[in-house]
């Protein structure tokens, strides 16, 4: 579940690439976008905040910036100052000259591998407090991406000698902070990358399609949509069984009840329209809702007092079947909404058994058309925005670079309209970088500019 007060309202990257300072501050909608020429950072920004909720720290570590700061809303600030220690030339050499060289992650293999630090920060009432230092072995270390660092008796004496490490149990306590720190400001938020030039794969149900193609993907979500509709089918008609069993007995303890609260007719044919409606919306947005509506006599036929606790029971039951419906109902809307509009001279259509397909406004409209028809660019949006609504956990936040690379125009314009809708159902973030007027279409309160130097200012 979302922790509010753990939300994260600002970030800060300081001396970037030795020149350039972002600061942002994060909306609340959902959507923040950041601008800025090319050469801005905008990307490496991106990338830097990506490795750190990652917890990749090796990528991190080869970043070139002075310091990170990201605030949360109940007040707390994480620093993380970036260190190139001075005198670790030696053990550099060291580590180069062992047989166990061959071990060790590439980028500690470069001379002065050892040499970075990172020394944590929090906020406490009005500066900045240190909470602990540690070098990049360390880090790895605790995070078991570099096991042999600590199975390695010869390498272990040898840190022990020159970074004075005393001991297994200071070894215990660093971790012990270090994994208090990632569990309190890291480990609650989901961060993704997309770039979304190239083929997306957020990968959040950990499948290993990095080589799939938008085509495969597009025909696999529909497979898989089909599969989430006859699941929601099933959960209904189970629950529908287990309903009509109770029923009686359940109509029977209320005629008996002394204390049944009085049943309101004005209130029960609200109700009963206000649950078809959620049945025509069922309908309509392609699920299979296998129960009818009873129908209900005119106003002017007054109900039994029978008839309105039957009535109650009743409905009662009918908006807990409906309710199992309510969020694959909510994320068909947005995906059809989204992507119909985008599939131009074609019409989007969802059931039970097709998941989605596409028929073609003027050519045989009543036979559908195949997915290798689409154009690579339909695809591609198919993929990304599926992915978007049905696949990813909510309250994600996701870092798209430069979406209007690979978009149209009239895709761009209505790219951040569409990121809105989903945050809406989904609770996501978004962070976007772009020089795209088009993916801002006016936006200019969702926009944070990038630092662009001093140069740039002179101009």
């Amino acid at each position: 579940m979302k922790d509010e007060k753990n939300e994260i309202i600002s970030i800060k990257v300081n001396n970037l690439y030795g020149f350039l300072n972002h600061s942002i501050q994060l909306r609340e909608d959902g959507s923040t976008i950041i601008y800025g020429p090319n050469g801005s950072g905008k990307t490496t920004f991106l990338k830097i905040i990506y490795a750190l909720f990652d917890k990749n720290f090796e990528s991190l570590f080869a970043f070139e910036f002075e310091s990170i700061e990201i605030g949360y809303a109940e007040g707390d600030v994480l620093k993380i100052d970036k260190l190139e220690v001075e005198g670790s030339n030696e053990l550099s050499a060291m580590a180069a000259r062992s047989e166990l060289v061959r071990d060790l992650p590439e980028n500690l293999k470069k001379r002065n591998g050892f040499s970075t630090k990172f020394i944590f920060y929090i906020w406490i009432d009005d500066g900045f407090q240190e909470v602990i230092s540690l070098f990049q072995y360390e880090i790895l270390g605790f995070l078991k991406k570099s096991s042999w660092i600590f199975e390695s008796f010869f390498l272990k004496e040898k840190f022990k000698k020159t970074f004075e490490i005393d001991n297994d149990d200071d070894k215990a306590e660093k971790k012990k902070i270090f994994d208090e720190l990632l569990e309190r400001y890291i480990n609650h938020h989901d961060f993704y990358f997309i770039d979304i030039n190239r083929t997306i794969n957020i990968d959040v149900l950990k499948r290993d399609d990095k080589d799939l193609t938008d085509l495969y993907k597009v025909k696999s979500y529909a497979n898989e949509l089909s599969n989430i509709i006859k699941y929601a089918v099933a959960k209904s008609e189970e629950t529908t069984e287990k309903s009509n069993k109770s029923f009686p007995q359940r109509m029977i303890e209320s005629f008996r009840s002394q204390d049944t609260k009085e049943v309101n007719e004005v209130d029960i044919r609200n109700k009963y329209e206000k649950t078809q409606k959620e049945i025509d919306k069922i309908i309509k947005m392609g699920l299979l809702f296998r129960e009818n509506n009873i129908s209900l006599p005119d106003e002017d036929v007054m109900l039994s007092d029978n008839e309105l606790t039957v009535l109650s029971i009743y409905l009662s039951d009918l908006n807990r079947k409906i309710e199992l419906y309510t969020d694959i109902v909510n994320k068909i809307e947005v995906f059809k909404d989204i992507v119909g509009k985008k599939i131009r001279n074609k019409t989007m259509h969802i059931n039970m058994d097709k998941g989605f397909y596409f028929r073609s406004k003027f050519t045989n409209p009543e036979e559908d058309l195949k997915l290798d028809l689409l154009s690579s660019g339909e695809q591609h949006q198919i993929s990304l925005f599926y992915q978007l609504i049905f696949l990813a956990q909510n309250s994600t936040f996701f870092l798209i670079d430069e979406p209007e690379i690979s978009l149209h125009v009239d895709w761009q314009r209505g790219f951040l309209n569409g990121l809105q809708k989903i945050s809406k159902i989904r609770n996501h973030r978004f962070l976007i970088a772009t020089h795209s007027p088009q993916i801002i279409n006016g936006n200019l309160d969702l926009c944070e500019p990038m630092d662009m130097g001093e140069d740039y200012e002179n101009e």
